[in-house]
């Protein structure tokens, strides 16, 4: 699964990866759910000295990624957004940004997981997101 989502550590020109990075301020604090291998957990920690944690379900990916963060919920259990969890284990934390890129259309429940990321975020925090459109087939 992990090599499905490995497009390398280059931000690409017009990506949402891009785009997601540049809404972050540097020196945040941010949860990452889906980070994959880290691309843009490596951008948010090297480029704009964040602090992040991230929740993955895939443990190889979830593994590459954990070098870039703080603190990281991996596999099957810590990591599955479809269960609580990864809530239970950081529901004390507040963040300043939470980036969820295409992650909401595979969970079962989407809207607990946004109720969740609502009281994880700082009062003036913000959530960084991108759906897909199914319209588009590119």
């Amino acid at each position: 699964m992990s090599r499905k989502y490995d497009f390398g550590y280059e931000l690409e020109a017009g990506s949402t990866n891009e785009w997601a990075v540049a809404q972050i301020a540097p020196s945040s604090k941010v949860l990452e759910l889906g980070s994959a291998v880290g691309n843009v957990t490596k951008h948010l920690k090297e480029m704009k000295n964040c602090i992040v944690d991230i929740v993955e379900i895939d443990v190889e990916s979830g593994t590459i990624a954990s070098q870039f963060a703080r603190r990281a919920l991996i596999g099957l259990t810590d990591g599955n957004l479809n269960l609580d969890i990864w809530y239970k284990k950081i529901c004390g934390e507040k963040y300043d940004y939470v980036v969820i890129l295409d992650v909401l259309e595979h969970l079962d429940d989407p809207e607990q997981t946004l109720k969740f990321l609502k009281n994880l975020l700082k009062d003036d925090g913000k959530i960084v997101t991108s759906i897909p459109n199914i319209a588009n087939n590119a």
